[in-house]
């Protein structure tokens, strides 16, 4: 039998009531709407936070970039070159430099970085393997590599990391290659270049 509470309603009169779950109470949570303790959470309308129907508040970034490059940048062979990352699909803070390919952010935290790059030898050879590497600096010192063989026709290569950063660090990306070549950008003026260089702040 279902558990019930009395609710009085006249001189000696009683009425079945439905037994409420712990979390729901009379009132606003009647409907079974989720109530979300707002100890500790932001206060209404603050910078950075929105409220959804739950009145939950979701903090929103407030750094992010996404560049890729247009047109071939030209490499030589056992050298390192800074990659040139040429148009930007979107940049939150304007912290992306394409001329300089450098990103530098406003403020510090803890930011998640992804950089690619599509590269063709100069003259491509099946069978004769050569290497390519890929770098994510922060002030010039290297925080991300990554390093693989191919066996002679166009390579992709990506590197990522999930870095402390102070406001002004300056954060690039270089490659080398043990074959001369062109790093490949899209001839098109949009985002679908393999050659990308990503970030945003996550805490």
């Amino acid at each position: 039998m279902r558990p019930v509470n009395k609710i009085r309603r006249k001189k000696g009169a009683y009425r079945p009531g439905p037994i409420l779950a712990p979390s729901i109470t009379p009132g606003k949570n009647s409907l079974g709407r989720l109530s979300l303790p707002s100890k500790g959470l932001p206060s209404k309308g603050r910078k950075g936070w929105k409220t959804t129907g739950l009145r939950t508040k979701i903090r929103q970034t407030d750094s992010a970039f996404a560049s890729f490059r247009i047109g071939p940048q030209p490499v030589s062979d056992l050298t390192f070159t800074k990659v040139l990352y040429t148009s930007e699909q979107f940049d939150i803070n304007e912290e992306y430099n394409t001329a300089t390919g450098n990103f530098i952010p406003q403020q510090g935290g803890v930011y998640s970085l992804f950089a690619s790059i599509e590269f063709f030898p100069t003259t491509p050879a099946s069978g004769q393997q050569y290497f390519v590497q890929i770098f994510i600096q922060v002030n010039g010192t290297v925080v991300a590599q990554q390093f693989d063989f191919f066996p002679g026709g166009e390579s992709t290569i990506s590197v990522s990391a999930i870095q402390q950063l102070q406001a002004n660090n300056v954060v690039d990306v270089i490659m080398r290659s043990s074959r001369a070549g062109n790093i490949n950008g899209t001839p098109f003026a949009d985002a679908r270049s393999l050659t990308r260089f990503e970030g945003a702040r996550i805490s």
